[in-house]
This record gives C-alpha cells, structure tokens and sequence, in this order.
C-alpha cells in the first residue's frame, strides 16, 4: 500500500483487545469499545481488528491527510 509518499507492505490485522474497555485510571468497565468496534470493522472468526501492521517497502513522508491507497 502507499502512504503519502512511502510504500509500505501490509503484514497482518492489528487486533483490539479488552484493555480498550476499560477506564486507564481505575481499571473499571465504562465503554465497550470492543463491541462498537465491531458493529462496524469486525470479521466472521469474531476477531476485531482496528488497523494493520506494515513493515516499510520504500522509506518516504507520511503527513496527517495524506492518501492511503493499495498499489
């Protein structure tokens, strides 16, 4: 895939865990991000995956609004 001006090779899904439910402070339950993650992203086995991990093909700039597109 292409970031910006970086070529980058996607190596696998980048899995959420159940960290993600809850508050940093008090280690209570308060969103089950989990769940509203997969209302929308999530796969038939059941896994919730949130991006991907890549390793770098060609080095290059990445900025925030930059293009990410498959090549």
């Amino acid at each position: 895939m292409r970031a910006g001006t970086a070529l980058l090779n996607v190596r696998r899904p980048d899995g959420r865990c159940v960290v993600t439910t809850r508050d940093p402070d008090t280690g209570e339950h308060d969103l089950d991000t989990l769940k509203v993650i997969a209302s929308y992203r999530g796969v038939p086995d059941g896994s919730v995956n949130f991006g991907v991990y890549c390793t770098v093909a060609q080095p290059g700039e990445i900025a925030v609004g930059d293009e990410v597109a498959p090549v």
